[in-house]
């Protein structure tokens, strides 16, 4: 758009909406823990049902958004359909995608209303499960443990908000994020795109289908909007196109965004100014240790973010730490020698954990088979399943990272 106003923004064309009908008409999968069965459910289905529910539930659903990976493969220009003199068809673009990432823009100043987002959102993943498992017994409660892999609540300062991620063994995880209040939404430029999607879900009040329909076609078609948080739309696009990495300030991204920058390196993406970005990524090192001063901590943050975002893959995950190691290796000022060394030295370790030579005899991650048996008896399953990881950030968070990064040298801009 010209007007300097909205240089935030940007409205989508043909192939884009295309593209976006066809993500929002497919089957998410969630797959449960153990040999609980998997839910196969459209996306359009279920973002319409919790945001009915959630306004049933009396939460005020201002606006639902498409983000993060989902938002930019989008936005990139693929000729997505190709015209021929009787009819369109689609191309075979090969989804290039980690999590389908959703954010619902709520009022979330009741100090209840995550609780109710939970509960909600819960029960209505309910309905779709067998009624066999319903009938005996199996309640809303349960699905925490049976189909969640994170749960995160941040309550502190100017961040009011909530995450929900639903298990899907091939690193395709459906997350759901409620946002009231946050600092900030992205960590790169070609990360921090939302596509708004209400204009698009209230077409399926009327229609059930767009895709390959009367509905649509190179001169008709739903008006989509899109938002840069980067700030220049047309400039994190260039960014998007040619996999340049550029942010801002990484200080303020809560890990640094230090792993999102190694797996940029991973997918080819080059700095926007090789000077500048070593600067930065010594911001990165310095806010990584700084939210994970514990080799623990360290430990459990990266084999999280490598079975989220790698799942099984283990040359990618080794080819991904040997970047990682050579970041930190060359980037890290803030630690003693001592830590500095040990962090590099559990590098190594799962560097050689997942070295595609060795991974056969590694049973990493794996889940627990349970017996046929107690498919019928879900009270017995839910007894065996480990809880998913919670988090929450109360108010005292922003106090001691205050104090940790007096206690952390950061070095400094020329």
């Amino acid at each position: 758009m010209s007007d300097s106003h909205n240089r935030h923004l940007q409205t989508l064309n043909y192939n884009q909406v295309g593209k976006l009908v066809e993500l929002l008409e497919t089957c998410v999968e969630i797959h449960g823990y153990g040999n609980l069965p998997t839910l196969q459910i459209p996306l359009k289905e279920l973002l319409r049902k919790v945001s009915h529910n959630l306004k049933d539930g009396n939460v005020n659903v201002h606006n639902i958004r498409l983000n993060g990976g989902t938002a930019s493969y989008i936005l990139k220009q693929h000729n997505y359909y190709k015209e021929n003199s009787h009819q369109q068809r689609r191309l075979n673009v090969k989804p290039n995608y980690n999590d389908i990432d959703l954010v619902f823009n709520v009022d979330m100043s009741n100090d209840s209303a995550a609780q109710v987002i939970l509960t909600t959102v819960l029960k209505t993943i309910l309905e779709y499960l067998p009624d066999t498992m319903v009938e005996h017994g199996f309640h809303y409660y349960m699905l925490k443990k049976a189909y969640l892999i994170k749960l995160v609540k941040v309550f502190n300062g100017s961040n009011r908000w909530s995450l929900i991620s639903f298990r899907n063994h091939y690193g395709r995880n459906v997350e759901f994020k409620f946002v009231d209040m946050i600092e900030r939404q992205f960590q790169f430029s070609v990360d921090s795109f939302q596509i708004l999607l209400d204009s698009i879900l209230s077409l399926y009040d009327y229609k059930m289908t767009l895709i390959d329909s009367q509905y649509m076609s190179n001169n008709f078609y739903p008006t989509v909007v899109a938002e840069c948080l980067y700030g220049d739309f047309h400039l994190a696009s260039q960014h998007l196109h040619h996999k340049i990495i550029a942010t801002k300030k990484p200080e303020e991204i809560r890990g640094g965004g230090l792993l999102k920058y190694c797996s940029l390196l991973l997918q080819g993406y080059k700095p926007e100014s090789e000077l500048q970005m070593g600067i930065m990524a010594r911001y990165m090192c310095s806010r990584f240790f700084i939210d994970f001063t514990r080799l623990e901590q360290q430990e459990e943050r990266l084999v999280s973010y490598l079975d989220c975002h790698f799942h099984d893959d283990y040359p990618v995950k080794y080819k991904y730490l040997l970047i990682l190691k050579s970041v930190i290796k060359r980037n890290t000022v803030c630690l003693m020698d001592l830590e500095r060394r040990q962090t590099l030295r559990l590098i190594n370790k799962l560097i050689y954990q997942y070295n595609p030579r060795k991974h056969q005899y590694y049973l990493v991650g794996q889940q627990q088979h349970l017996h046929p048996s107690l498919y019928h008896h879900p009270h017995s399953i839910v007894s065996h399943l480990p809880s998913p990881p919670c988090y929450s950030y109360p108010q005292s968070y922003n106090h001691r990272q205050q104090q940790h990064q007096r206690q952390h040298h950061y070095p400094h801009y020329p």
